[in-house]
């Protein structure tokens, strides 16, 4: 009895952590458009050596957090002498999820970008932990097709 007890206490508090969304908040979603409108704002400032804009404007506290703007900078410089400046871009895939503990709307939008000649898939995420949709963290595809962080 106390074995039929204690499977259904932890399967009421599993049903409620997934169904329920512990610690959900009521957040808004965003467009495809707005995501890409940000990532856009990003690319252009980062084109134009703008860093201190891009990071300033388009990135979320918990990547000012892990980067500082000098090795931000240093990686976009870096990037620019290896494939080039960004020239173009197009979105490819995109992707909402949401986390079932915090209720934090989560997307990752994967991009074929454009170096003059160089063409490379990477991958964004974005979410709105700060209250507003802003980059949490730019990756590409290791071999393996786990994602890495890597500035771009």
């Amino acid at each position: 009895m106390k074995n039929k007890n204690l499977f259904y206490a932890i399967f009421l508090t599993a049903a409620i952590i997934i169904f329920g969304g512990c610690g959900s908040k009521s957040t808004p979603s965003a467009t495809i458009q707005e995501l890409d409108s940000i990532v856009d704002t990003y690319c252009r400032y980062v084109a134009e050596g703008r860093y201190a804009e891009a990071y300033n404007r388009c990135l979320n506290s918990q990547y000012k957090k892990d980067i500082s703007l000098k090795d931000f900078t240093l990686a976009h410089e870096k990037r620019k002498a290896t494939p080039g400046t960004l020239t173009g871009r197009t979105m490819t895939f995109n992707r909402e999820s949401r986390n079932i503990f915090t209720g934090l709307r989560e997307y990752q939008l994967t991009y074929e970008l454009r170096y003059g000649s160089v063409t490379r898939h990477e991958h964004v995420k974005l979410n709105n932990e700060d209250g507003v949709f802003l980059i949490e963290g730019t990756y590409t595809a290791s071999s393996n097709k786990t994602l890495r962080f890597i500035v771009w």
